[in-house]
């Protein structure tokens, strides 16, 4: 696979660059598995980045741009935009790119933090999204595909978090509409500076008609430069058929 030609000189600056210290910025990315919390009240966030994957069977995919836009709107809600990001499609001399579709929603937390009681000790939020059929042919799904997520956080022992998300859509695969269900866990450690890790599982159904299902192992590192900018790397890898054999992304994350 061609990784991404940024990728080494980013994950050098992750672990040298300095970090100011402020109000701790939390993202959505580099994981699969979304916070349990939203955008401050009045502030605008903004999370892109690029990623090449190699699927089984020779399938060699780049995506650039995974904008998404995160404003604050009121105490405890976000309202979420997904700019449609460019991707290449590659394999045995075929070859599609374009846009893909754009996607809105809104993410709501509960209860406000640091209010008891907390269910389980964590924090909540749920996010209800759908996409818009905005992409080029090849790559739209020509209908809005709607999709809700449960998101929990926890803060463990130490430095230790964890964060996890149930997950369902209703995708269109061939014309017809596929009930789609996931399930993710990840487990992040602070590592001081700045500096964060995280190693992930997500556990997918069929995304496709009378597909099988899938299990993700995801890595990565966080490196906040200041308190409304971070940088990210992550490389993932799939455990069963189903999944990338090999998945690089970098990417950042800026609030105003």
């Amino acid at each position: 696979m061609k990784r991404p030609g940024v990728l080494f000189p980013c994950t050098v600056l992750l672990l040298v660059s300095p970090a100011a210290a402020g109000e701790i910025l939390v993202t959505d990315r580099p994981d699969f598995t979304e916070s349990a919390v939203v955008v401050p009240v009045g502030r605008l966030q903004l999370e892109f980045g690029v990623t090449g994957a190699e699927e089984p069977g020779g399938v060699r995919t780049t995506t650039a741009g995974e904008a998404l836009l995160r404003w604050g709107v009121a105490p405890q809600l976000e309202l979420r935009l997904q700019l449609p990001s460019w991707e290449r499609e590659s394999w045995r001399g075929w070859r599609a790119r374009g846009f893909s579709d754009a996607e809105v929603g809104i993410k709501m937390q509960f209860p406000p933090p640091g209010v008891e009681p907390r269910l389980f000790a964590a924090d909540w939020a749920l996010i209800l999204a759908t996409t818009l059929p905005t992409g080029n042919d090849e790559l739209s799904a020509g209908v809005p595909q709607p999709s809700a997520i449960l998101a929990g956080g926890w803060e463990l022992v130490g430095d230790w978090s964890l964060g996890a998300n149930l997950g369902l859509s209703r995708s269109s695969e061939e014309g017809q509409r596929v009930t789609h269900a996931w399930l993710s866990a990840s487990l992040g450690l602070g590592l001081g500076d700045g500096t964060g890790a995280f190693v992930e599982l997500v556990a997918a159904q069929r995304d496709r008609p009378g597909g099988p299902g899938s299990l993700i192992l995801q890595t990565g590192l966080t490196r906040r430069l200041g308190a409304d900018f971070q940088l990210d790397v992550r490389f993932s890898r799939r455990l069963t058929s189903e999944g990338p054999d090999l998945l690089a992304g970098v990417g950042a994350s800026v609030r105003w």
